[in-house]
């Protein structure tokens, strides 16, 4: 279905923004081939890769889907029987459908500016981060004490339902970060084909980062050893992505909006 959908998506040069310019160039109409195109798009990726701003949001990138393994088998896998855990799976993406709405929500704020979005998604994830591992911290010190598997139950609702709002908590956080990622990616482009180039990047390292993690969690690490690595990595990736974030400018219709008001105020005076 998602597939389909996608046919139906308009091309960037008939999208319009508000300030009545296309959101990206019109096709040339020349035919430079398929060699010929592989390396223009090269070229193109090499060029975007310039921006030392995306190099400092990497870490991020590489941690998007490193707590899956963790969350996933030591949290869901080692406490919960299996009619819980088939309840806790289908709320935890349900969670994330709830937290990629919150996110955008926060990020299209209209009266606020591009970097003032940029700094309050980043002072939300930074809190909303730390308190949710925070209490996934005391969790898995409670989980360790009980010294038992799989035994946890939603018929044993006083007891079930603080693990249960976590797992979903750790869901929702999971959109929150994602979406702030692409937010970002979106705010350094400066084209769609240049936010093509980020995705590419970002879903390089996203996977890199899950493979790894997966492999830890192979190991049979100590649950608490791989809650400790990803509050380590998200704390350490948010202070690494601090130059990015103040460095977000404008949006070009913010400018032009500014720039027109400027003029208008101009032609007044001398009137």
């Amino acid at each position: 279905v998602g597939w389909l959908l996608s046919v139906f998506i308009a091309p960037p040069h008939k999208v319009i923004r508000e300030d009545g310019t296309p959101a990206g160039p019109p096709p040339n109409g020349q035919h430079i081939g398929f060699l010929g195109s592989l390396r223009l798009e090269v070229r193109k990726f090499i060029e975007a890769l310039k921006d030392w701003r995306i190099w400092l949001l990497i870490p991020a990138f590489f941690c998007a889907n490193f707590f899956y393994s963790y969350q996933q088998n030591n949290v869901n896998g080692s406490t919960f029987t299996l009619r819980a855990r088939s309840l806790n799976g289908a709320m935890y993406w349900m969670a994330q459908m709830v937290g990629g709405l919150g996110i955008g929500a926060l990020l299209d704020l209209k009266w606020l500016t591009r970097p003032q979005r940029a700094k309050a998604g980043f002072v939300f994830i930074l809190v909303t981060g730390f308190s949710i591992w925070g209490g996934g911290l005391a969790f898995q010190r409670w989980e360790d004490a009980q010294g038992k598997t799989q035994w946890l139950d939603f018929s044993a609702s006083r007891i079930y339902i603080g693990p249960f709002w976590l797992y979903f908590f750790y869901g929702m956080f999971d959109a929150f970060w994602q979406g702030y990622c692409y937010w970002m990616m979106a705010a350094l482009a400066d084209s769609p084909q240049e936010a093509a180039k980020y995705v590419g990047l970002y879903k390089t390292f996203q996977a890199a980062g899950g493979a790894v993690a997966w492999r830890i969690n192979a190991l049979k690490y100590k649950a608490i050893t791989q809650l400790t690595i990803n509050w380590a990595l998200l704390g350490a990736s948010l202070v690494i992505a601090i130059p990015t974030v103040l460095a977000i400018t404008p949006s070009p219709v913010t400018v032009a909006r500014v720039d027109a008001n400027s003029d208008e105020k101009g032609e007044k005076s001398v009137d």
